[in-house]
Parts: C-alpha cells; structure tokens; sequence
C-alpha cells in the first residue's frame, strides 16, 4: 500500500497535535455487562468486543536517518522485520541505549534538531468482519515523534511521548483487511520538554488500543465527588456522549456485590446531561484505607444494553487551609517515592504485573505516596494506586533540564510561544486521570524553570479541577509556589526552620511545604532521612516528600561481561555515569540497605522509651486501626537476658503505654539495649530498639610479667603466649604476629605496608559525588607514611612493652600531610592495646579516621558485636545491636557500581578468625565503625561495575572510630553535624588487639 509520508512536523515548533481526538479518560467500554468479567480486573483490554488490543506482532523498518525514509512510502516493497509492541528500539537491537540526567541528547539550537534524526516505520495489518460507524485508534505510550496512517492515509500526528495520543480514524477503516502504519521520528520539537533524567530510548512502548463503536456510545465521563457538611458525599457524573437518538443512561454504584445507588436519565442528542447523587453516605478513601466502589455507567435502548463501563470510584475530599493540607480532614503526611517507568530487560515497557510488583513493594515498605516522576504513567498503574492504596503526585511529560546547560534554564518555560504544547501535555494528563481518587496532587512538570508557561496551564488546570497543583521549581520565582511550596533536597537546618515557624522569610509559611524530591538513595545511603522523616512529624505545615528514587535504572545483559551496564557502556557520546543506579530496589526489585532503612523510618507504628520500664506504642496512621503483636527482647552486650510477647490496638494517631518487667543489670557498665519487632497481620512492620544505657567494658587483663624482647639490627622480637611479634624499627611497624603458629599478619599486603595502618580513605560512596573531588585532588587515595619516621621507641614496663613511633604521612601532593601516632601496649597474652592519633591533617572532611590491617584471606570468618547490617551514624535506622556470626562474602552488599561497603557502625568487638578458629579480636569501649573485604577501599574506587572487583588474596579490615556519613549529597545535603569531621588540631583514638583459639 501506497503512503506519503509527512517528513517535517517533527521539526516544526508550531506543530505538536494534529488530529488528536479530543482528550478523554481512560476506560474500556463493553457491549453488554454479560460481556464483562465477572469481577474488575486491572487490566481488561482485550476482554471487550469494542476494543482490539493491537499489541503483539508488528513489522519495523529502521533508518539511521529521517533523509533515508522515502517520501512516497509503499509498504509491499519493503522488507519489515518483526518486532513485539510494545518495545524499545534500543533494547531490540536498532539503537543502544543513551543514559543522560539533565543535558540534551544533541546540541542543536533550540527549536532546532539534528538534522540525522533516525526514524521506525511500523506496520501491523488487522482485520474487521463487519465496519462499526466510529473507531478509535489509540496509542498509550510511544517515545518520540508519532505520525499515524490507515490505509493509505494520513491520520495525524502527535508529540508528548508519555500522553495518550488518540485518533478518530473511522473514516480510514474498512471492512476485511486494514494496514496500520505508525511513522516515529526518535526527536523533535517536543524533544525540548523531555529532557529527563533517565534513559533517553525510543519506540512504541505502551499499548496500542482499537476502539470501535456503534452510532450511540459514551464518550467520556467525569466523576466528581463533594464532601458535604453532614459528613455525606454527593457524586455528580458529567457525561459525554455521542447520540443519534434519545437513550437511558444509568448510573449503578455497587459496595461489593450490594447495590449502593442508581439513577437513570432520559438523554437526547445535542443535550448535556448529568447524573446526581445527593446524599451519600460513603465510606471514605485513603491510602491506609483504600475503599472503592463499582461505578457501572450503562446506556440503553429499550431493547437492550448499547454501551456499559465499569470504573472504581474513591470517595475523598482535599482541603488547603493556610499551611495545612487537610486530607479527608486529617493533616496527613505523605511518605513518599519517586517512581519511573523502567524495567532492566524491556525499558520503559512494563507489564501490569511489573507494576503492580512495584506497588506491593511500596506497601510492603510502609510507602503511602508516589510522585509520577516525570511524565504521567500507564493508566493501570494509577488503577493498581487506587486499589492498593497510594497517594498520587500525577506529572505532565514536561521538563526542559537541559536549557541549563545551554544558558537559561528559563529559555523555553518563559517564552510564551510554548505554551500551548505545555497546555496539551498538561491537559492531556489531566483529561485522561481526572477520575481516579489516588491523585492528591497534579503537576506541572518537573526541572524547567520558568515560570510563563506554567502559569498559562495552572489558570487553565485551576478551572478543571479542585485538586492541588504543585511545580517545584515555582520556588525560584517571585511567584514561589501554586497551591503548595515545593522544594527539591532542602537542607534539614532549613526543614528545622520551616517546621519551628521562624527563622526565614515569610513565603516559607504560607502553603504546606512538599519536598516532592529529597534523600538521593543512590547506593549507599540515603542519610538523614529519620531526621527528615521527623521533621515531617513535626509541624503541620510539613506534609512530607518523596525519595528519589525507588528503582536503580540499568541495561539488563544475560551474557556478556556485566550483568548491568549504565551509562557510557553502550558507547554513549554523551552520557552521565552510574547516576541512573540510583534506587532504593536494584534493577530487579531486590532492596538495597536503603530500601530497609526507608521502611523502618516511614514505619507506621514508633516506640519511645517514657520511664525506667515504660514504653509508648505510637500508631502514625490517621484512619486506620492497627491490632499488633510486639516481640521483646532485653539484651547486655548482645545477650539475650529476658523475651516476651504483648498484643495491643492503636488507634488511628494513637497511642498505648506498657510496662515492661526487665531483669536487674547484671553489669553496671553492660551494653543494654531492648529490642522491639511488631507484627500486624502476621506481617512484620518494623523491628527496632532503644538503648537504655550502660557501656561496653573491655574486660581486664592479667597481666602478669611483661613480654621477653629480642633485637636484632632492623627489628625487635617479642615474645608472647602462643606465638611472637615483630616490630620492624626502621619502619615503626608491627609485620608480623604469628600465634600457635599461624601468621596472622598478611606478609604481601595489597597495601604498600605490612601491619597496622592510618586509616583515612574510602572509596567514594554514590552520594560521595562532591566530596571526592577534594580526596582526589590531594590524592588520599594515595596517602603513605613517609620515608623519614618522625619517632621510634620502645620501652620495657614491668607488665608490658611499649612500642612508640610517629610517621609523617604524605602523598603525591603532600609531601607533609600531617602526622599520625601509634602506641601499641603489647602484654605476655598477646593482646595489645593501640592508641593512635592523628596532628595537623591537610584534610578538612575527610572519609573516616581509624586503623587497617590486612590479615591473610583465609581470615574470613567473623564474630562481631554492633549494628546487625550496613550502617553509618546517619545512616542506621533500619539497623538493631546484635551478635553475629558470617562469613565475610556476606558482609557486603554488591552494588552494581562499587562503593565502600560492609561497613557495621556501632561496633564494639569484632572477631577474624580462620577454619581452625585461630585469629584476631578487636574491641573498644566507645562504638567503632568496622568492615572487612577481600580487597582494599583503593581497588575498590577503581572498579567501575561490580564485575570488575574481584576477591583478592588478602583480608583488609578497617577499625574506624570516625566515618562520615552517608548524608545525600549527590543530589541533596552533605553529612552534617557529628557525622562530619573538621579537623583542626588532632583527633586520638584506639582500641585492643588480642589473639583467638585454643
């Protein structure tokens, strides 16, 4: 078949739409409710005789240029290849993916694209037995420039790559066989307002819908729902029809299997109708209780059913009153996450089951919240939202990021010559959502300045709809904000301010404050988020924020040197890193640490210690009751010493006191923590503890008579139960301990010296991005002791010796970059006790300040005393004291860019030891930072995929009693507070050293 092909509307800024339907809700009609299934299902296409899912088996046809596609197209001389719609062009094998965050693919002017523009053709033939009077060709999703034609036709054209595009195309089909022909230009125009922060892939990637009617159809509806003063709702349904002659319509709205309301109408053709219900007495909706009711809308002869749709309908109302986002009249909190449509193997493609994955996922990590970053999403996933029970920030398919880069980041939100492709994407957002009661807020778009355009959409929205309306880049405008004040990453000590009332000028306080962006869970992290999540608990005005991000993005691989490449892999001109891999789940949904973390801070229930044995079981939820079991345990210095059980209810905002009968002390300075695991529904909400006091006492040792001392020129042997030590005199280091004869000390570290070592380095966490820039500018990585030892000395005492000695430390920048001190106290047992220091460091902010030292590999197994999993000081929410006994393979976890990990803060004792239980215990009365690898921090900054780091000969354990914290600095705050150190003068530190096995 013949086609001429319109080769220039994607390259011309006035044109965006042509030929679009008007814009509609999502739904899926049927003929009859006999037709249905028996119950609502997520997702229906295909079960209706008026809709042909067109998915599946489609011809393609790609061209490197838009200068190759013939201008006079004749499908039967091309050779297709077969492709599946949905997919992506990039993940079948016609382009490779492009990772970008906030740049341009290209560096045309605007409105400008390059003038190589690659393009799909695809084709799908379908065939009608018996031509109704309209169809409807609907495309759900398709990522770039969308040119449709029917049967030799020009249909229309549509840019706006995550909106809905349909068309009117009854006049193009035919009975019996019709050819279907979507032209996709990878860029146009519109390329400008998807400057977002992910991979940038082309292809038709949602659903592709065929709706067919007869002369009488509902075309579209609007659900409005009005709290009333009496507490009742009133429901009106706005109907649009198409009609040839006067019909019934009827509106049955079921509870369950219960009829609940039902009114009919008699309608006419060029007539507007509505639907009302006065008085209902409703249960309402929220995201704890996600209440729907069946909303069947029927039009009918007299004969027999014409049109029926079955919907979901929430009851709920929103309220703004001064600062305070009144939420079915309570002052809710929105504990959120930023949510992008990504799926390792498929792309953007994702399945009703992926989806609703993610949103289990969400639930099942006390997530009540999901901002749609940044484009709206498949229409089942708000479904799945309305069901499962999330609030909803829906956002337009606009951003403009990439304007920074070319020097106004205001460039195109201000020129008003845009606004009408803002308006079509805000309201085809609207249009297509308006219905579902998840979305609490809507958006204009994400990162594009401003604030002209957006300005033209929010009068336009505002007369639409009773909905909030949010766009946070408002806030860097005289304007500041829309119906909330929203902020990306704000500073705690700026949230502190926010949520006393005071401290900073007064737009701060006028509207709720939404941080729609905050805690960057990029790897390891994020920190600070319980005191984020405090905040929001700490002032009305503070209605919460949404994380970014939940998913890490990345290209799945079955074969092939990496499992999971980003960007730059896939030979990305122009690309941002590993800043995709930026999620609290991993590309197939397992939880990263900060996935744990997320769940015990957004935690609906919280425990307080109120007295000696009294303990306050707080329920955070506004409308929901929750019956919990609690598990105690009281535990001394991991010990378990007394373990209970209690039920109680709480209230919505409630709270119930218990007391907890505990046992004396055994130990006036034992380590005392209570732990605490609630249960609801036989699920696990959240474990945590409190700690009640106390102090780990390293126990004492008996000493006796003080080790013998040989010398020989270079070195001095020391003689110790068991075994030796070797201090080497030139070098001031221990490198060797050889107990029952085992070495316990690795004689061919990685590391440029043999035995304990000054400990300042770590490889660069994700959100480390900034801070790393100073360590590799003086080369930290790089940090020796310096060839000429300030200090070596050694003393015998009647009980001990004293080995003594000062390095100055250097680098390839620093030939005197401070000094760091050791004393080692090494008693006739073995053990040792170390106290170091470190004196006029160069460094401000470094990573961490402790002792290393490489034991041999085999040294793997491990007893420790702290924080049960990966944990920082702002970063240990989700961690609780315990003993634990692994292997070292399972300290870590392996993210797919490599990054300092297993670390255990709050450490008090750990334990290395080999398969025949010989080794080395480290322990301290104040908590340490400790972590164990095969490999060293600096081969661990080198590796750019989890692949390259490999499991050296060598066991590198670190005894930190400083490391900063994780903080959020990749895209928000560096650690503040005590989880940063300045150093000024010195900082003194140490811990003991003794041998293992009988």
């Amino acid at each position: 078949m013949f086609y001429f092909i319109h080769n220039e509307n994607f390259r011309k800024q006035q044109v965006f739409a042509e030929n679009l339907a008007p814009h509609r809700s999502y739904f899926i009609p049927f003929a009859g409710r006999g037709e249905m299934p028996a119950e609502a299902v997520i997702n229906d296409r295909g079960l209706s005789s008026k809709v042909t899912l067109l998915s599946g088996e489609w011809g393609f046809k790609y061209y490197e240029s838009c200068a190759d596609l013939p201008q006079r197209f004749q499908t039967e001389d091309v050779e297709f290849d077969k492709v599946t719609v949905p997919s992506m062009w990039q993940f079948t094998g016609y382009a490779q993916p492009v990772y970008i965050n906030s740049r341009y693919e290209f560096d045309t002017p605007v409105p400008e694209i390059p003038a190589v523009c690659p393009v799909g053709v695809y084709c799908k033939k379908f065939h009608i037995d018996e031509k109704k009077n309209t169809y409807f060709l609907s495309f759900l999703g398709a990522a770039g420039a969308l040119s449709v034609y029917v049967n030799g036709q020009y249909v229309g054209y549509s840019e706006g790559s995550h909106n809905t595009a349909e068309f009117d195309v009854s006049r193009y089909i035919v009975s019996g066989e019709n050819e279907l022909v979507a032209v996709l230009h990878k860029w146009s125009t519109g390329s400008f307002l998807e400057c977002q922060d992910m991979f940038r892939l082309n292809g038709i990637f949602r659903d592709v819908l065929l709706y067919a009617y007869e002369n009488d159809y509902i075309y579209d509806f609007h659900l409005k729902t009005t709290h009333q003063e009496d507490g009742s709702y009133m429901l009106d349904v706005l109907p649009k029809f198409v009609l040839s002659q006067a019909l019934t319509f009827t509106a049955r709205l079921y509870d369950g299997g219960t009829l609940f309301a039902e009114k009919a109408i008699q309608i006419c053709p060029n007539k507007t109708d509505i639907i009302t219900f006065d008085v209902l007495d409703a249960e309402e909706w929220s995201a704890e209780i996600p209440k729907l009711y069946t909303l069947y809308l029927t039009l009918s002869s007299a004969e027999r059913e014409l049109d029926v749709i079955r919907t979901e309908i929430g009851f709920r109302h929103i309220e703004i009153q001064g600062s305070t986002f009144y939420f079915n009249n309570k002052k809710i909190k929105l504990l959120g996450v930023n949510h992008h449509d990504t799926n390792p193997k498929t792309g953007y493609v994702c399945t009703a089951h992926d989806m609703e994955n993610d949103i289990r996922l969400m639930k099942a990590y006390h997530v009540n919240c999901v901002r749609t970053s940044h484009y709206p999403p498949d229409p089942l996933f708000l479904k799945l939202c309305d069901r499962y029970g999330l609030y909803v920030v829906d956002e337009a398919d606009i951003e403009t990021h990439g304007m920074r880069t070319l020097g106004n980041i205001n460039g195109i939100s201000n020129d008003l010559a845009w606004k009408e492709h803002y308006l079509d994407r805000v309201m085809r957002m609207y249009e297509r959502d308006k219905n579902h009661a998840s979305i609490i807020m809507f958006s204009l778009g994400n990162e594009s300045g401003g604030i002209k355009c957006q300005d033209y959409c929010y009068a336009a929205l505002k007369k639409r709809t009773d909905i909030p309306i949010h766009y946070e880049a408002a806030c860097r405008t005289k304007r500041h904000y829309y119906d909330v004040y929203s902020q990306m990453y704000t500073f705690t000590n700026i949230c502190k301010k926010i949520a006393a009332g005071r401290g900073l000028p007064k737009k701060y306080y006028q509207k709720p404050f939404f941080l729609c962006e905050y805690a960057h869970a990029m790897g390891v992290g994020a920190g600070e988020l319980q005191q984020y999540v405090a905040l929001f608990y700490a002032a009305d005005i503070m209605l919460g924020g949404c994380i970014w991000e939940f998913a890490d993005h990345a290209v799945y691989h079955a074969t092939g040197k990496y499992q999971y490449t980003y960007g730059g892999d896939h030979g990305e001109r122009r690309h941002d890193a590993n800043f995709c891999v930026d999620g609290l789940f991993t590309p197939d949904r397992q939880p990263h640490t900060g996935a744990k973390q997320m769940k015990a801070c957004y935690s609906p229930v919280c425990v307080e210690h109120t007295g000696e044995n009294t303990f306050l079981f707080k329920n955070r939820l506004y409308f929901k009751t929750l019956p919990i079991k609690v598990g105690y345990a009281y535990l001394e210095n991991g010990r378990e010493m007394a373990a209970g059980t209690f039920e109680c209810v709480l209230k919505p905002q409630g709270a119930e006191q218990k007391n907890i009968s505990l046992p004396t002390k055994s130990a006036a300075t034992s380590h005392r923590v209570i732990r605490f695991t609630i249960y609801a529904a036989d699920a696990e909400i959240t474990k945590c503890e409190i700690v009640l006091g106390g102090q780990y006492t390293l126990p004492k040792i008996d000493a006796g008579t003080a080790p013998g001392v040989q010398y020989s020129e270079s070195r001095a042997i020391i003689s110790v139960d068991g075994g030796k030590i070797i201090y080497n005199k030139k070098t001031g280091l221990i490198e060797s301990y050889v107990y029952k004869d085992t070495e316990l000390i690795n004689q061919v570290p990685l590391g440029f010296d043999r035995g304990f070592r000054p400990d300042l380095y770590r490889a660069p966490l994700d959100n480390d991005m900034y801070l790393k820039r100073s360590w590799n500018k003086a080369f930290l990585s790089a940090l020796r002791l310096g060839p000429n030892r300030v200090k070596k000395d050694i003393r015998l005492t009647d009980n001990c010796v004293i080995l003594q000695t000062k390095h100055r430390l250097m680098t390839p920048k620093y030939k005197n970059a401070g000094v760091f001190g050791v004393q080692y106290k090494i008693y006739k047992s073995g053990a040792i006790d170390v106290l170091y220091s470190y004196k006029r460091l160069k460094f401000l902010y470094v990573p961490r300040l402790g002792m290393q030292l490489e034991m041999p590999r085999a040294f793997s197994n491990i007893a420790y005393y702290g924080y049960d999993c990966e944990s920082l000081t702002d970063f240990n929410a989700h961690a609780v004291h315990a003993l634990q006994q692994l292997h070292l393979s399972d300290m870590r976890e392996n993210y797919i860019k490599p990054q300092e990990c297993s670390m255990r803060a709050e450490s008090y004792f750990a334990q290395m030891t080999n398969e025949n239980g010989f080794g080395l215990r480290f322990e301290s009365e104040k908590p340490f930072v400790f972590s164990a690898n095969h490999f060293t921090s600096e081969q661990c900054a080198k590796a750019q995929h989890r692949e390259d780091l490999h499991d050296y000969d060598t066991t590198d354990v670190h005894i930190d009693a400083f490391m900063l914290g994780a903080g959020s600095n990749a895209c928000g705050q560096p650690p503040v507070g005590r989880h940063k150190k300045v150093l000024t003068l010195q900082f003194k530190a140490g811990f003991r050293v003794s041998p293992v096995g009988d």
